[in-house]
């Protein structure tokens, strides 16, 4: 076999391909020659400028050539070459393939195609990997820095890392954390040292921040003996504080004694001259005189004691008349008239203490006259008026009420005895009155309506005659002869619902005949079905209809009349029936032709 080596290739016009500095090795082809493609597989040497003969190569499509080495790119740095049966080299290097030569160490590889599933794999320098057994229940990895590391467990582990080779360690120190700072050794039988200070065991003594003592006595007061252990006192007795004199230890002490230390005196009853609370300055009790205190000074007032004075916010008196009238007397005590008689007010004249007065001489004083029917130019009330009696007329041609409300039979107990209640208007036998039995309210009158009425209430009307309203009527529901559904926009009558729709051909433009009306009711379905059960507050916002029915599809509709169906504000479609019938007539109509076509053809 040969090689080609080639310096360049270099395209030409056409198909033709040239090629120059060529050597072909094994040959008389040397560098310097050139050539050109002639036919399919074979080539038109040019050596040193003179024309050579055809060469087949024995590259044709049916050959199948062999290279001894095949260069890519420079020639000496990437040759591949044939190492063996299936593989070849890359410039005298092995190439691994699946189903090959295992991938050595050396390369990146393990050196061998299978390793124990669990086991802790071992190198072996440039040697294939190999794979411990796997670990048994307790055993771990020991290595002795010669050989392989071996799997050990037990006494024999226990020995190699030298913590004995019994089921109890022993170890001559622990380090906890970094080996510095937090060692724990062996004092003496039962005692341990943490970085070399002893763990105390039994009494903490007083100078390590314990009591020194084993036991205290319960409710004992505790003193303290410098580095000593602390001792107890005995619980106190009823009565017994705790007193001491600056020396010693303190000492229990109760009555005489205890006073006497505390400077109170010596008997059952203390006495003390004054008692300061708070600050010694400002808040000092002392005795006044016989059942009377002072603080700062100021007396305390008590029950039983001086009457509180008008200038310390009292009344400056022990005993005032029951119903009284009080009158003020600037810091004197203040006084109480006599309880006023049947009828009298009290007026006053600016200048002296004010009076009880009642009929003429009253009335006088006021200004309405000496009689017993008093006359007013002007009458403004300020507050409340009440007139006691069974009739109250106003003689006025106009009557104005700013209040915004008006309330009538405002003593009756309950609805009953509200009957009747209500307005009249004399001479014309008009009424306006509330009825108990049936809880509304009845007029004999026409009402004639020219504004708005809002009420959260209901509105009966009886009467024989025809209500008109002149402006808008909205309703959430209507019945017409018999009760309305419930459901919001909802009409139901007992009887039949006669309307005609505006359809004169005047009032239209862009009139267009229905096309293809048979083939969309064909795609419509005329269906009997059950109405869902709905819950009361989708009876009063969807529909009120229950059991068996007839009827379309609203969807089927929608998609071949789109104008047929409406969203309501809930999100259900509902379908204009009435509207069909006109697809039906042009349905009728086209299905009529189809029928007279086939009938002229019999």
């Amino acid at each position: 076999m040969s090689i080609i080596k080639v310096n360049s290739i270099q395209p030409a016009s056409g198909t033709t391909v040239s090629i120059t500095g060529l050597s072909l090795e094994g040959t008389d082809i040397v560098s310097g020659s050139s050539i050109a493609t002639s036919e399919q597989g074979a080539i038109a040497l040019t050596t040193n400028g003179v024309a050579a003969t055809e060469l087949d190569l024995g590259v044709k499509t049916d050959d199948s050539p062999q290279f001894t080495g095949i260069n890519l790119g420079h020639a000496s740095d990437t040759t591949l070459t044939r190492a063996s049966s299936g593989d070849v080299n890359i410039e005298g290097n092995l190439v691994y393939r699946a189903g090959g030569t295992d991938v050595p160490v050396a390369d990146g590889g393990t050196g061998a195609s299978s390793l124990t599933d669990g086991g802790v794999l071992l190198g072996s320098g440039t040697g294939a990997i190999t794979a411990m057994s796997v670990l048994a229940d307790g055993e771990m990895i020991v290595g002795d820095g010669t050989t392989d590391p071996v799997a050990e467990s037990g006494a024999t582990l226990r020995t190699s890392i030298g913590v004995g080779t019994g089921n109890s360690p022993q170890f001559t120190g622990i380090e906890l954390g970094h080996a510095s700072d937090s060692t724990i050794t062996r004092v003496s039988a039962g005692v341990i040292a943490v970085e070399g200070a002893t763990v105390r065991t039994g009494t903490v003594g007083v100078d390590v921040g314990g009591t020194g003592a084993t036991s205290l006595t319960d409710g004992g007061i505790l003193l303290g003996s410098g580095t000593d252990a602390v001792t107890a006192m005995a619980v106190l007795a009823d009565g017994e504080m705790i007193v001491g004199d600056g020396t010693t230890d303190p000492v229990a002490e109760s009555g005489a004694t205890l006073r006497t230390s505390i400077g109170v005196g010596t008997g059952d009853s203390p006495q003390l001259t004054g008692i300061e609370l708070g600050h010694a300055s400002d808040t000092t009790l002392t005795r006044a005189s016989s059942g009377d205190v002072n603080i700062e000074g100021n007396i305390v007032y008590r029950a039983g004691g001086t009457d509180v004075p008008v200038t310390d916010g009292g009344t400056g008196a022990s005993s005032l008349t029951d119903g009284g009238v009080l009158l003020g007397s600037g810091t004197g005590a203040i006084t109480a008239m006599g309880v006023l008689g049947d009828g009298e007010m009290i007026v006053g004249d600016g200048t002296g203490d004010p009076v009880a007065e009642s009929g003429a001489t009253l009335r006088t004083s006021i200004g309405v006259g000496t009689g017993d029917s008093p006359q007013f130019t002007n009458l403004v009330l300020s507050g409340d008026l009440t007139v006691a009696g069974t009739r109250t007329e106003l003689q006025v041609a106009h009557l104005n009420v700013e209040d915004l409300n008006i309330t009538v039979a405002s003593g009756s107990a309950d609805s009953a005895a509200a009957d009747g209640a209500g307005l009249t208007v004399a001479g014309a036998s008009a009424t306006f009155t509330y009825s108990h039995s049936g809880t509304k309210w009845n007029m004999n009158k026409p009402l004639d309506v020219t504004g708005n009425i809002d009420s959260d209430g209901l509105l009966t009307i009886t009467g024989t005659g025809t209500s008109q309203f002149s402006s808008h009527l909205q309703a959430h529901c209507l019945g017409i002869g018999t009760s309305p559904s419930g459901t919001t926009g909802e009409i139901r009558a007992a009887a039949d619902i006669t309307a005609y729709y505006s359809s004169d051909e005047r009032l239209k433009e862009n009139i267009i005949p229905l096309t293809g009306a048979l083939d969309k009711v064909n795609a419509l379905t005329g269906v009997s079905f059950d109405w869902k059960k709905l819950n009361e507050e989708q009876k009063n916002t969807i529909h009120s209809h229950e059991g068996k029915d007839i009827g379309v599809i609203a969807q089927e509709v929608q998609a071949q009349y789109p104008e047929l169906v409406t969203t309501r504000d809930h999100g259900y479609l509902a379908v204009d029936y009435q509207k069909l019938s006109v697809v039906l007539i042009e349905a009728v109509k086209e299905l009529s032709n189809k029928v007279a076509l086939l009938e002229s053809k019999i």
